[in-house]
């Protein structure tokens, strides 16, 4: 997947799940090169490891599990409506 294509993703579902103020990039994990994606509540941004894009599923995956912590800020734990969140975000995308 391109990064333009990743980053289209992204928008089009944090667009779906009322997330229209949130902001998508791609960039190097240099802190954490073996994560995959990162949501921040405070930036209201979702940040995708370019390392990754690739592998299209396993991108596709990432984009759903980010946008499900960005439906559910303070749920870092996983936990069911996070569980919920992202079974939702899977279809959609």
């Amino acid at each position: 997947m391109k990064a333009d294509e990743a980053i289209a993703h992204t928008e089009r579902l944090l667009l779906k799940v009322g997330k229209w103020d949130w902001t998508v990039q791609v960039v190097p994990f240099t802190d954490y090169p073996d994560r995959f994606g990162a949501a921040s509540s405070q930036r209201k941004c979702i940040d995708l490891n370019p390392v990754y894009l690739a592998d299209e599923a396993e991108m596709r995956e990432t984009i759903a599990h980010e946008v499900a912590h960005a439906m559910t800020v303070g749920d870092n734990e996983h936990g069911l409506p996070f569980q919920a969140a992202l079974a939702y975000c899977r279809k959609k995308l």
